[in-house]
């Protein structure tokens, strides 16, 4: 998937994702609503060709922009060398997705 990445807000970090779980930028998360809470994405920038593995734990607003496909924590954005207030052009691989119980 080809699409638009942003960065999680600083103030962002202490709270909770969908999954429950607590936003931390130090980690290697992510928010999509392209894949499955739980799932492995990789995420390559199509300006420097860095790529970084994350793990989806949250959604993105259901009003946000629809080019937007993911949303990297801190970490995962300093490794992509991304700039917090720009959006930054993607690609979007799923590496792994849970399977869901009937």
């Amino acid at each position: 998937v080809l699409g638009m990445a942003t960065v999680y807000p600083a103030a962002y970090n202490g709270r909770k994702t969908f999954s429950g779980e607590i936003y931390r930028a130090g980690l290697m998360t992510a928010a999509s609503n392209q894949v499955g809470i739980g799932s492995r994405l990789r995420v390559t920038s199509k300006d420097t060709g860095r790529w970084i593995e994350v793990w989806v734990n949250d959604r993105l607003p259901a009003a946000s922009d629809k080019t937007i496909v993911v949303q990297v924590s801190g970490q995962a954005a300093k490794m992509l060398g991304f700039n917090p207030q720009k959006r930054h052009q993607v690609e979007v691989l799923p590496l792994f997705s849970p399977i869901k119980k009937k």
